[in-house]
């Protein structure tokens, strides 16, 4: 007769959406460093979210992370404005 243990690892809605965020926050760093974000409807899009919540998003890495953010409608991409590193 063979046994198995099962472990069940609790996790409630706020770590997986905790999760999702921090995934989030790494892509969205990503593409600001390559300069590849386009303008912030293709950022959007390319996140599958919406351009509001993109926005606040941006808004929530330059306060909580100091992330020093900027757009340029030239190039059409978000970058950031000095040297700097998303550490999660």
């Amino acid at each position: 007769m063979i046994y198995m243990t099962i472990y069940v690892i609790p996790y409630s809605i706020n770590d997986t959406q905790t999760m999702k965020r921090l995934y989030r926050f790494k892509w969205m760093d990503k593409l600001i460093h390559a300069e590849r974000t386009g303008t912030p409807k293709e950022f959007a899009e390319k996140l599958s979210i919406c351009v509001s919540y993109l926005h606040s998003q941006i808004k929530d890495l330059k306060e909580e992370y100091n992330a020093p953010i900027k757009y340029t409608r030239i190039r059409q991409t978000y970058y950031y404005d000095s040297d700097f590193r998303l550490k999660l």
